[in-house]
């Protein structure tokens, strides 16, 4: 039994068809790569898996549960979301605002465990010599990192996370992409990231979701999927690929007949 399974799931944002017919399972250990281009659907399949959007047909489960049907706290409890824009938030230290995690398992009081559990995802992030500072205070990367210890406080078995690597510089994007994957294989939990970059897709997802225009395009290793005619029919672009080692190096090809617009 898969961890996650989506069957036959449509989702539409008034007369605009969001996602159409997506089929795709998941199962633990994983971290899975959503791309696509621009309006493909990325952000929207990850807000639906977290039951932040209710869906307009279709099915999706975890653990064999209608994911419908499981209430916002426990599903809280099971699923954890860091979002590409982070609300605006109240002068809050980086502990307070990681504690906030652990939510959904407080009865009142944090217990000791909270406490340690807080503690060790502040550690696994490597934050914690800023516990007792201003969130406000931190550079954009430091904030990332704690966003996502305060969804890893949740004890989630599955992590979402909405395009984390797009403020962050060459080397916090593959610090944090190295520390979400080792996340995912030791604790065994599923990752399921909506993510820009190719080539850090590439490198460190175990597997690839490619949506095109609401629609599941192609899924599968990242050698497989991340192929010339792959990306020229998902992206509308020709790519130069090197293989180097295991490493595959993506360079967009420029064509002088490609009009760039804002849309």
């Amino acid at each position: 039994m898969s961890l996650v399974s989506i069957k036959d799931m449509s989702f539409s944002y008034g007369d605009i068809d969001a996602l159409k017919d997506v089929s795709l399972s998941f199962n633990k250990g994983k971290l899975v790569g959503i791309i696509g281009a621009n309006g493909s659907g990325k952000s929207t399949l990850i807000k639906c898996l977290c039951g932040l959007l209710e869906i307009d047909a279709g099915h999706m489960t975890f653990e064999g549960r209608n994911l419908s049907t499981i209430p916002k706290r426990e599903l809280a409890t099971q699923i954890g979301y860091v979002p590409q824009i982070q609300e605006k938030t109240s002068p809050s230290t980086v502990f307070d605002t990681v504690l906030m995690g652990r939510i959904p398992h407080l009865t009142w009081a944090p217990t000791e465990k909270d406490l340690e559990v807080v503690i060790g995802a502040m550690d696994t992030m490597e934050i914690s010599e800023l516990s007792l500072r201003d969130i406000h205070e931190l550079s954009g990367g430091q904030r990332q990192r704690v966003f996502i210890a305060r969804a890893m406080a949740q004890e989630p078995k599955v992590l979402c996370l909405d395009e984390p690597t797009s403020n962050l510089d060459i080397k916090h994007q593959l610090g944090l992409m190295r520390t979400i994957r080792d996340i995912t294989r030791e604790k065994r939990m599923l990752a399921l990231m909506a993510v820009h970059d190719l080539n850090i897709a590439s490198q460190y997802c175990d597997s690839l979701v490619i949506l095109k225009e609401g629609g599941v395009f192609m899924e599968g290793e990242p050698n497989e999927a991340l192929s010339k005619n792959n990306i020229k029919n998902a992206f509308g672009i020709d790519v130069a690929i090197h293989k180097h080692g295991d490493y595959m190096h993506i360079v967009p090809v420029e064509d002088k007949n490609v009009e760039f617009f804002e849309n």
